[in-house]
Formats: structure tokens, C-alpha cells, sequence
């Protein structure tokens, strides 16, 4: 973000958050606000506000859309992308921000996707102020984190309008079958 002069800009539209820990049963334990020197430590972005603001500090037709990646090589210097049924790019970098299994992901990183037995359930809460009141009050307008015997909640009440929320837990054995 600095390299690209776009830091300043992903403070402004950032949160600076406080962070709340719970116990298991949602007594706030401690709350670590956010005060002029850690502000910047952990800003809450939401994802579709950073993608705009990366795109539109690009030159337009800088991004190529409608296209299924398929492959990409290096050709004097550049990255040759490869696109189903679509002519091929070159390009200078690139981006891949499809997830961790992703098939794009092996032409940028060597780097495995490994198991570790955990599993995600992630979800967002519209209107979380009326919709659950109680949970959204619990957050106090901070993220809020609790873990208990290996089971983790994480919730942020100001994700575009929403509560977003994570649970996340160490599969039961009985999964291992998928």
C-alpha cells in the first residue's frame, strides 16, 4: 500500500477498532481500544471497499475481466497470462485473490495448502441491530473475540451494514470421511 501511495487512502476508509475478549459465556474479559499510537495496527477494511479502492487508482483497461484463467509463463521478462476461449495478456505482476484453493494459486506460490483439522462457518448478519440486538450490543462497536477448549468466535459488528461473524472449531473425527 505504501509502495502503490495508497496507504493513506486504506486508513481513511479503514475502522480503527478496538478489540473485546469474552469468556464462553460473553462476559467481557478485557477490552484493548484504539488510541493515536496503535490505530494503525489493525484496521477493519471491508473487502469490497478495498477492492475499489485498488481499482480505481489503476489506469482504465488496466484489469481484464470476463476471462477464466488458465495458465501463465514468463516471456521475456513478462507474465504471459493464458484465458479459456480468450486472447492471452501479458503483464508485470500479478494478483490472484481467489482463495487458498484456488488452481490459480500454484502459478504464483510454490506453497501447499495444508489440513489442519479445523473447520470455518462464517456468515454476516444484516441490520444486526435489529436482527440480534443482544449479540450486536455485546460487540460494543468492537470486534469480538472468545475461545473456549479449542473453539474460537470472532465478530466484527461494522462489515458494510452487517455483523460478521466466524466460528471456528476442530472438525469431529466422524468428518474425516469428508
Amino acid at each position: 500500500m505504501k509502495n502503490a501511495k495508497l496507504l493513506q487512502t486504506y486508513y481513511d476508509l479503514s475502522l480503527h477498532m478496538g478489540i473485546s475478549f469474552a469468556d464462553e459465556q460473553g462476559n467481557i474479559l478485557s477490552t484493548r481500544k484504539p488510541t493515536p499510537e496503535n490505530q494503525y495496527d489493525n484496521p477493519e477494511i471491508n473487502r469490497n471497499t478495498l477492492r475499489k479502492m485498488l481499482l480505481d487508482s489503476l489506469k482504465s483497461d488496466t484489469v481484464v475481466w470476463d476471462r477464466k484463467f488458465i495458465g501463465l509463463e514468463e516471456q521475456n521478462g513478462k507474465l504471459l497470462l493464458h484465458f479459456e476461449n480468450k486472447q492471452s495478456e501479458t503483464a508485470d505482476f500479478v494478483i490472484i485473490a481467489n482463495g487458498g484453493m484456488s488452481r490459480a494459486r500454484s502459478f504464483v506460490s510454490d506453497s501447499e495448502v495444508e489440513e489442519t483439522g479445523t473447520f470455518i462457518i462464517q456468515g454476516d448478519i444484516h441490520q444486526p441491530e435489529i436482527n440480534c440486538p443482544d449479540f450486536y450490543h455485546l460487540c460494543n462497536g468492537n470486534r469480538l473475540m472468545t475461545a473456549h477448549q479449542g473453539n474460537l468466535l470472532v465478530a466484527n459488528p461494522y462489515n458494510n451494514g452487517s455483523l460478521s461473524y466466524g466460528i471456528i472449531f476442530r472438525k469431529p473425527e466422524e468428518w474425516a470421511d469428508n
